[in-house]
């Protein structure tokens, strides 16, 4: 079995970096998607459904890229 090493330095930065994408997106999925239920006008409403779904595909890429490291 291979010996796995501690990260480097420059790893760690990068994986806090993207935690902490993770985190904000996370928050922008829940901000729109606690406004569409504060917006009274359909168009408004899709709107803040359609800006959650582009929080949660940017939290996914993000993602993807931590797994990659």
């Amino acid at each position: 079995m291979a010996e796995q090493r501690a990260p480097s330095e420059s790893v760690r930065t990068q994986l806090s970096v993207l935690y902490a994408a993770v985190a904000i997106e996370e928050f922008g999925i829940r901000f729109y998607r606690g406004l569409e239920g504060c917006v009274k006008d359909d168009t408004g409403k899709a709107l803040m459904r359609g800006l959650a779904r582009d929080e949660l595909r940017h939290k996914e890429i993000i993602e993807k890229e931590i797994e990659r490291i």
